[in-house]
């Protein structure tokens, strides 16, 4: 009976992500809110590993004694269960690790103080020797914002104030912290359909944000301009820009090098008739209250469809 748990979680997490698939293809063909594209492929992602991880809990938690159904319990549905714990544990420290050594690596270049006229503030940022044009939040919980010196040379001005207030924006939103345990996900549920082009639509999704948050600030022709000079680069140099920070959840400049993504966030800043900020950012209006508790209920009916092999515990007769 384990494993038919099991099996029918591995069904739930499949058609759940079939379902969002599906629902995020609708939102493209029919042009909604990129706050709607949002939650579907963060639900994509994340309630198919819950339907898993849920399903090998209760698993563990009934055990290898009892009855279900008349039926009894075999020892292969808990080895299992307990095989794909351990993976997923490995995997997840073996990321931490991996962060906690760029970190330790990190601390070995200068720190510049940057006086940002347009954000009003003095920020600390690390300066690489990288060949490519790189800037990045390098972290999880305390990401420190790094520039590479080519960069740092390269730019005018207020096209490096463009670069770091996009950066800004990451930090704002825990931009990175929210990646690394996405990441984490994607990676052991990586067997799932779809599951790479759902995680080229939240990268761009979080880069419209951060695009957007920025122009609050920076004028979004420049903004877009910047973003059109450095993607040139990165285009250019693609294999060296962010390969050797393999932790970075905000890239933002760097995360895509295809045309339609760059252009897409260039449409975003050009167009006033776009606004990734109805969607993206928590507005505190009366205008968007619905949007804001239909988003709040999705998420419970989410929770609610991920803990279903929690039903199969009262079931369990030792």
């Amino acid at each position: 009976m384990h494993i038919a748990i099991l099996l029918l979680a591995v069904a739930g997490a499949w058609g759940t992500r079939r379902y969002c698939v599906g629902a995020i293809e609708r939102c493209h063909l029919e042009a909604r809110s990129w706050r709607e594209r949002w939650s579907w492929a963060i639900g994509a992602i994340v309630v198919p590993a819950l339907w898993c991880m849920i399903a090998v809990l209760a698993v563990v938690v009934m055990g290898t004694h009892g009855t279900m159904f008349g039926y009894s319990v075999s020892a292969i549905g808990l080895w299992c269960s307990g095989s794909l714990i351990a993976a997923i544990t490995v995997l997840l420290i073996a990321l931490l690790g991996r962060s906690g050594q760029i970190q330790r690596e990190l601390q070995h270049y200068p720190k510049t103080a940057f006086i940002s006229p347009t954000l009003d503030q003095t920020l600390e940022l690390r300066t690489i020797a990288s060949p490519s044009w790189f800037a990045g939040q390098v972290g999880i919980i305390k990401p420190e914002l790094t520039i590479g010196r080519s960069l740092l040379t390269s730019l005018s001005s207020e096209q490096l104030e463009a670069i770091i207030a996009h950066e800004c924006a990451h930090a704002h939103y825990h931009d990175t912290l929210t990646f690394f345990l996405l990441g984490w996900l994607r990676r052991w549920t990586s067997w799932l359909p779809e599951t790479r082009e759902i995680w080229h639509e939240l990268i761009l999704l979080r880069e419209l944000r951060a695009d957007r948050w920025a122009a609050q600030y920076i004028d979004p022709l420049l903004l877009a301009d910047t973003l059109l000079t450095v993607a040139r680069s990165a285009q250019q140099d693609s294999t060296q820009t962010a390969t050797s920070t393999p932790i970075i959840a905000g890239i933002g400049f760097h995360d895509f090098t295809s045309i339609d993504s760059f252009e897409a966030r260039i449409t975003a800043l050009i167009d006033p008739e776009i606004d990734p900020d109805q969607s993206m950012i928590m507005i505190q209006n009366a205008d968007h209250q619905a949007d804001q508790l239909t988003f709040k209920i999705n998420g419970w009916l989410w929770a609610v469809l991920a803990c279903f092999p929690l039903l199969a515990l009262p079931f369990h007769h030792v």
